[in-house]
């Protein structure tokens, strides 16, 4: 009886000192993790994610909005430094088009509904604004956007896709709720709740002369680019899928801008 409380006696305090070695490991491990960056506390210059913001550029103002690690523009970038006829396009000089207008007068094209809902529509060169291709998160490519801003990569998209959970239904995360500017899908497709904040606007594209799809399809462009096209993310009207496709780079698109936020 004796020889088995020494037994059990030794097997407990084998077991407690397990225990001790294991929770001191796990403390360890959770020194060595990086805390998590929370953009809502504001950065070194003053900004909080959520706050408004305003491109000094043209003094136009943008809503912002802290998705997990990450802080996004709510709006498609307006920046419009002259306005191209679609009758022209390139994959080496930049373009900004304005969904629906033909001119190339600038206070026009400004004053347009679609200019003002859905913003402008760039050519990749136009977004990256002379800089290279980038696979990197963050991307480190300003790009069209405005200082403390940049272009995002296919990773950086990824991240705010892998956020929401999964490309099949992250859509519906993000894009706006309702249909004032989203065509009504036919039943049963699901409808977007834009529970995330994001509020992704369908403001279609310009490729080859037209342009297209507005109200339908959503465009933006990532911040890679190789030989033969450029990389950019897609939602559509009529489900709540996010994918990414590869696009002609002298087509329009629209631009979300992201902001590292630097404690």
């Amino acid at each position: 009886m004796k020889h088995k409380r020494h037994i059990t006696s030794t097997f407990l305090i084998t077991l407690a000192a397990v225990l001790l070695v294991t929770i001191s490991c796990e403390k360890e491990k959770d020194k060595k993790k990086p805390p998590p960056i929370i953009c809502n506390g504001g950065d070194k210059n003053g900004f909080v994610c959520g706050d408004t913001f305003t491109d000094v550029r043209d003094s136009t103002v943008y809503t912002t909005v802290q998705i997990g690690n990450q802080c996004w523009m709510a709006e498609n970038l307006r920046y419009l430094p002259e306005v191209s006829d679609p009758s022209s396009n390139s994959i080496t000089v930049p373009h900004y088009y304005v969904y629906g207008y033909e001119g190339t007068d600038l206070e026009e094209a400004l004053s347009t509904e679609n200019y003002k809902t859905y913003g402008v529509l760039y050519n990749w060169v136009a977004a990256m604004d002379g800089s290279a291709s980038s696979v990197e998160n963050p991307s480190g490519v300003r790009g069209i956007c405005p200082e403390g801003w940049h272009l995002p990569s296919r990773d950086e998209w990824r991240e705010l896709v892998n956020y929401c959970g999964h490309h099949y239904f992250a859509g519906g995360m993000l894009k706006e709720a309702g249909y004032e500017h989203w065509a009504e899908p036919p039943p049963p497709y699901y409808t977007a709740t834009n529970e995330t904040g994001f509020t992704a606007l369908p403001g279609g594209k310009y490729s080859s002369y037209s342009f297209y799809s507005l109200r339908h399809l959503g465009y933006w462009w990532t911040a890679r680019g190789v030989e033969i096209g450029c990389y950019a993310v897609l939602m559509f009207f009529s489900d709540s899928s996010i994918e990414e496709v590869f696009s002609i780079c002298h087509e329009g698109l629209s631009v979300r801008c992201l902001r590292v936020i630097e404690p």
